[in-house]
């Protein structure tokens, strides 16, 4: 999935890597970007870990929800206000305007509370993907460069891409191509500066809360 180095002559390019030293103490270093309690951070990663059909979206959803009105309404500090896009992989349109009516209903939310600042999208019929295998190589798919144009486009500060499983076309189990795909979603949080989140399944066996080695699939994720 990542070019090879070299100029096609054979000969090897060098990249030159940017170095640091340490800063005096008192040098100001900026702060990690929370976004909602710890669960939400710019730059960063963040999972939902649990079992099939017991609430992770309704969960994701009410929290974008807080942060794209800027009300805590999971009780979870809300640290900025941020636009949101929540990506459906899985609920199509209609299935999606329910779930997000429903959970205002619930929350007094109206729509002023949130135009300009809530978007989603359900592209699953397009079957887009961030990456793909061919003869055991990994190819870049194109759902990547499709996110990055909507965040730049409408400033978003938080993804959440529900679920993982449905974001790629890789070996779930295989550590380097799980790899390849975080890879992708890294680079996509820190060069555009906002949060991404996922929701994933845990695997099969006895419960055991908070132990991130739950989740199904290659530890690389």
């Amino acid at each position: 999935m990542r070019p090879a180095n070299g100029n096609g002559h054979g000969e090897i390019e060098i990249p030159e890597l940017e170095t640091y030293t340490v800063e005096p103490l008192e040098a100001p270093i900026p702060p990690r970007g929370w976004l909602l309690g710890t669960s939400l951070c710019r730059r960063y990663i963040s999972e939902l870990l649990a079992g099939g059909g017991i609430g992770k979206t309704a969960v994701r959803l009410v929290q974008a929800l807080s942060l794209s009105s800027g009300q805590s309404l999971t009780g979870e500090y809300v640290f900025e206000r941020v636009k949101v896009l929540f990506v459906s992989l899985e609920d199509d349109v209609d299935e999606m305007r329910r779930r997000i009516r429903a959970a205002m209903i619930h929350h007094k939310l109206t729509a002023e509370d949130l135009a300009g600042w809530f978007y989603f999208t359900a592209p699953a019929a397009l079957g887009l993907k961030l990456a793909t295998v061919v003869d055991d190589t990994v190819l870049l798919g194109s759902l990547g460069a499709a996110l990055e144009a909507k965040i730049t486009e409408l400033g978003i500060g938080a993804l959440f891409l529900d679920p993982f499983i449905k974001a790629h076309g890789v070996a779930e189990n295989a550590n380097t191509q799980i790899d390849e795909v975080m890879t992708v979603l890294m680079g996509l949080a820190q060069r555009r500066d906002c949060a991404v989140d996922l929701t994933h399944h845990v695997a099969k066996g006895l419960a055991d809360p908070g132990n991130p080695d739950r989740g199904r699939g290659a530890s690389a994720f």
